[in-house]
């Protein structure tokens, strides 16, 4: 009935339904618009209402599906999942999945999230519901298929003008997206006012963290917020001025204002993409917009980190400092894996340049120029400090006497011994470097001569000597004295 629902006299009209009409898995939302033969218009409802269906669903409509789900049981099988729908009493993690009721827990599967209290909880030591709007990590052995939910589940009774909101706590936060159509969180950003490090999200796939602004429904990710704030979250598309994306763009080339290098590390089955240097003429020395954060660690991690204790988060993954002629970064490289690591970079657009870019391995004191090539390879459980040295001409000399780590070690065959002379020591500086045996006799001279300041590298090939235990020993004389240094090496 036209005239009683749009308040018009009888008569001949034409009646549209707005523009802005959508279906999706929410249900719609819609007014409609009656117009008589003189181009009068009458809204119902009166602007700016609308009238609102919303869909109901079964227990196998509703059902988180199976590619949502963790399955292996193995570390890169986890995943960050969400529950998009009001479950009022039955939000129980034994009720939601009552399917895993045989299952033994922490055998068979596995729930975590990030608590309020800033560390990882568990099912069931730490909570036992899940909420609307947060994420959780899951995995589970075998594969469950899809999980129903309930019969007669209504969508969640949002709009684009009564959206959902959820409370977040300064520091890591495990949301999840509320709805059954996907969200960005650069509409969130946007929406919010949201900026630097609270502007990116995190998700995780096969083990690793990766910048991903999109979650699909039953999706869920991480995000730093730097004060504890409530905020909305829009539907796809949905924004209003304000906000900045957390993580601009900057280019490759290391000679102009801004630039930012990404640096890559892989080691056995992860990766680790969100580590990156670069400079900015409006960058910060602390936090800015061009910064990244380091996720928190997971069951198994590999991440690398620069330190900034004056920050809530401690570390940045990503530094972007202001513009100067010269700089050195010091970050680390952390992981609970064994075997060798490999950190990757981009060396193309670098080898053009006229600025100079380093990497050391302060452990070993290998110096590498990352214009020349762009891996390094290393084990993290011998080297996990490094220095970036970015500037002109650079005639890089160490601070003192070092000898570094052989690799490999143990050996069977080819090996190196990196060590470094100071700048202090002068020229001409007198260098012995030999294998002893396990009673502390010489039994090789792998370098001998007089050198210069700066990073060398003695190589030799270990099938010269029987299997066993050794050490290496570096004596230098110079004008700031004489020093010894000795480290182990095993022959197999």
């Amino acid at each position: 009935d036209i005239t009683a629902a749009a308040g018009a006299t009888a008569g001949s009209y034409t009646v549209s339904l707005s523009e802005g009409t959508h279906f999706d898995a929410i249900g719609t939302e819609f007014y409609i618009t009656a117009t008589d033969l003189a181009g009068n218009a009458t809204r119902d409802p009166v602007d700016p209402g609308t009238y609102k269906v919303y869909l109901t669903y079964d227990a196998t409509q509703s059902a988180i599906p199976v590619s949502n789900l963790g399955i292996g049981g193995t570390a890169t099988s986890w995943k960050v999942i969400s529950i998009p729908f009001e479950l009022g009493s039955n939000n129980g993690v034994g009720v939601i999945f009552n399917e895993f009721s045989a299952l033994t827990n922490k055998v068979d599967y596995r729930l975590i999230t990030y608590g309020t209290t800033n560390k990882w909880a568990e099912y069931p030591d730490d909570f036992s519901t899940m909420s609307r709007g947060l994420g959780y990590f899951i995995n589970v052995k075998s594969d469950p298929g899809s999980i129903p939910l309930f019969n007669g589940l209504q969508a969640p009774a949002n709009s684009r003008s009564t959206l959902f909101q959820v409370n977040l706590k300064a520091g890591w936060n495990m949301v999840g997206n509320p709805y059954l159509t996907p969200i960005s969180w650069d509409d969130v950003a946007t929406l919010n006012g949201l900026s630097g490090t609270e502007a990116q999200l995190k998700t995780f796939s096969s083990g690793s963290y990766s910048n991903d602004q999109t979650l699909a429904a039953y999706e869920g990710g991480f995000v730093f917020m730097s004060a504890a704030k409530t905020i909305s979250i829009p539907f796809l598309g949905q924004t209003s001025s304000g906000g900045r994306r957390g993580v601009p763009t900057l280019g490759e080339d290391i000679s102009a204002e801004s630039w930012a290098l990404p640096l890559l590390i892989n080691q056995g089955e992860l990766s680790y993409t969100l580590g990156g240097i670069g400079m900015a003429p409006d960058a910060n020395v602390s936090i800015d917009n061009y910064d990244d954060l380091t996720p928190p660690r997971f069951i198994n991690f590999l991440e690398m980190n620069f330190s900034h204790p004056e920050h809530i988060a401690g570390n940045f993954t990503r530094e972007i400092v202001p513009t100067q002629q010269n700089y050195t970064w010091e970050f680390t490289v952390n992981s609970n894996l064994q075997g060798m690591a490999e950190l990757d970079w981009n060396n193309a657009p670098l080898a053009a340049s006229a600025k100079d870019l380093f990497l050391l391995d302060i452990s070993t004191q290998q110096l590498v120029n990352m214009k020349e090539t762009g891996t390094f390879r290393f084990d993290p459980k011998e080297s996990s400090r490094f220095r970036i040295y970015y500037g002109d001409n650079l005639n890089l000399a160490p601070e003192r006497v070092q000898l570094g780590k052989a690799y490999p070690n143990p050996t069977s065959g080819s090996t190196s011994i990196p060590f470094s002379l100071p700048e202090t020591g002068g020229l001409n500086q007198s260098v012995s470097l030999q294998i002893m045996d396990a009673m502390g006799r010489p039994v090789l001279t792998v370098k001998e001569g007089q050198f210069n300041p700066g990073y060398y590298e003695a190589a030799f090939d270990a099938k010269e000597l029987m299997n066993g235990f050794y050490t290496y020993r570096l004596s230098v004389k110079n004008r700031k004295g004489h020093t010894i240094e000795v480290n182990k090496l095993i022959i197999k």
